[in-house]
């Protein structure tokens, strides 16, 4: 029975990570502030979702492992950075945070990604994994933005003050191409992160889709 259920959990695994990230980019600007003094719940509940996909991911035991431990670093440098008293001391432990997280949300968008385009047929789960990754993606973005601004203040023009939420918001308005022009980069380097992120967010989507209808339409040739 217990196999059983696991067994229903891995096949529909990436839902519950899907409604992690959508709850994350609803709440997120509401719980922006200072880091010092709160437990980072969210970023313990994110973590553990993704750790629950690549599980049931079925990677290598070696590779699972590392993520795991890149996982709980990244998440124990930001529980230090809860326990700061400086500002000078909960930016330095975020950035840490932060470098780990990206690193980590790398390799899983990377392990996703493996694994959906090796899938033989199209499934609901499919579909929601392949939104899931794209939603991983513009955070992933997020973190090299914030990484740069916080080298370089003036890396980026915003019309309204900067701050974590108008990274995330200018993030996901690059990769998906919509780009309002509020916002844009002025650092050299975070103008080639912001072409290479509307390249790879249209790259992904033209080739998840092609995947998905290549697959539907094999598996109807198939008569199945």
């Amino acid at each position: 029975m217990k196999h059983l259920k696991w067994k229903i959990h891995a096949e529909n695994k990436y839902i519950h990570l899907l409604v992690i990230l959508v709850l994350a980019l609803l709440i997120s600007p509401a719980i922006e502030g200072p880091r010092e003094h709160h437990f980072p719940l969210l970023s313990l509940v994110f973590l553990l979702s993704i750790l629950f996909v690549l599980r049931a991911l079925q990677l290598k035991r070696k590779f699972f492992l590392s993520c795991i431990g890149i996982g709980l670093a990244a998440f124990i440098f930001e529980l230090v950075t809860s326990t700061c008293t400086t500002e000078r001391c909960v930016q330095d432990y975020s950035i840490i945070s932060l470098s780990i997280f990206a690193i980590f949300l790398a390799v899983t968008i990377i392990a996703m990604i493996h694994k959906m385009f090796s899938a033989t047929k199209v499934t609901v789960d499919t579909i929601l994994g392949g939104i899931s990754v794209y939603l991983l993606i513009g955070m992933l973005w997020t973190i090299f933005y914030y990484l740069i601004y916080y080298f370089d203040r003036s890396a980026f023009t915003f019309s309204n003050r900067i701050s974590e939420t108008y990274l995330f918001y200018f993030s996901f308005t690059t990769l998906t191409t919509l780009g309002y022009g509020d916002a844009f980069p002025v650092n050299k380097f975070a103008m080639i992160l912001t072409s290479f992120e509307a390249i790879v967010g249209q790259v992904y989507l033209a080739v998840f889709v092609a995947r998905l209808v290549g697959l539907h339409t094999i598996k109807h040739s198939q008569g199945t």
